[in-house]
């Protein structure tokens, strides 16, 4: 049986899926009327109007052109699925895995730090290696935002995906396809 690309982006895209989910239900995202603390920032950045005109702009217009750029390499790869995997699907997974994995710790790492720092603060303990607020230990000793990193980074592997399949390395939205 021959493993195609679509399958591994399919199966890449699919974990990259499972591991939001979870970390956002980790944090109470699912709860009933429960919102990420960063647009209630927002909305304190752009009070009344601001924020709705923000809102269709940002939120409904550019996150969904994002995302369709983000997902054109998977939409290419389904043109050519009788390509078998190759060295390059080989190191755009491996890629992907350690992207994750990254990503996985990091966040894993702020959640742990977050929940102590709040529990001594909600006991009246002393902040300790709390006190300057913010993580400096783990992978945020070596990065400011090594979650973000990971995730930016996990879209060039699926760009990989893409070229290994058509085996065009300039093959964004159709730029140097036969056919386009």
């Amino acid at each position: 049986m021959r493993i195609r690309s679509t399958t591994r982006i399919c199966n890449v895209s699919t974990t990259c899926t499972c591991r939001l989910t979870w970390n956002f239900w980790r944090k109470g995202g699912y709860e009933s009327g429960a919102e990420d603390y960063r647009w209630v920032e927002v909305r304190k950045w752009m009070p009344g109007w601001q924020f709705e005109v923000f809102n269709p702009i940002f939120i409904c217009t550019f996150q969904p052109l994002l995302l369709l750029a983000l997902a054109a390499p998977a939409a290419l790869a389904t043109e050519h699925p009788d390509v078998p995997l190759g060295p390059l699907d080989f190191v755009a997974t491996v890629l992907f895995a350690v992207l994750l994995a990254g990503e996985t710790i990091a966040d894993i790492q702020m959640f742990n730090y977050q929940t102590e720092k709040y529990r001594r603060k909600a006991a009246g303990l002393p902040a300790g290696p709390y006190a300057r607020g913010f993580i400096e230990t783990g992978l945020w000793g070596w990065s400011r935002h090594p979650n973000y990193f990971c995730e930016v980074h996990i879209w060039f592997a699926f760009y990989l995906f893409s070229v290994a399949a058509s085996g065009l390395w300039l093959n964004w939205w159709g730029w140097h396809r036969p056919g386009a």
